[in-house]
Formats: structure tokens, sequence, C-alpha cells
């Protein structure tokens, strides 16, 4: 939580930081887990709280290449 507000910003790890810009971005929340499937090896994330709601939704981060 920053400044009262959720957020939905993705960050990738290079040689720095680097913001993820994607269209296709999950609602902004915060209590969500995260998890590496390394079977398809991808980015997992499930859940959260958007400020009203538990959310019970799973996400899948793809970046694009």
């Amino acid at each position: 939580v920053h400044d009262s507000q959720f957020l939905n910003d993705t960050w990738i790890l290079g040689e720095e930081w680097e913001e993820y810009d994607s269209p296709l971005d999950p609602s902004p929340r915060w209590g969500h887990n995260f998890f590496y499937d390394t079977n398809q090896d991808r980015v997992v994330m499930f859940g959260g709280f958007d400020g009203v709601n538990l959310l019970n939704e799973m996400w899948v981060f793809v970046p694009e290449e």
C-alpha cells in the first residue's frame, strides 16, 4: 500500500530494475501471493484484496519477448 492507494505496477530485474508496461495488468491489490511454476517456467499470482473484495483469481505473468 502506497499513500493509501493500491498499485498494479510490475517490475523486472535485469541489469537494473525496469518497470514493465502491459495493457493486460491485473487490478490494483495487496495481500496477494506469488509463486514460480517450474514446470511451465512462469510466475503466477493468486488472490489479494482490492480495498473492498477478497479476490479469488489467478494471473500468469508472460512477458513479451
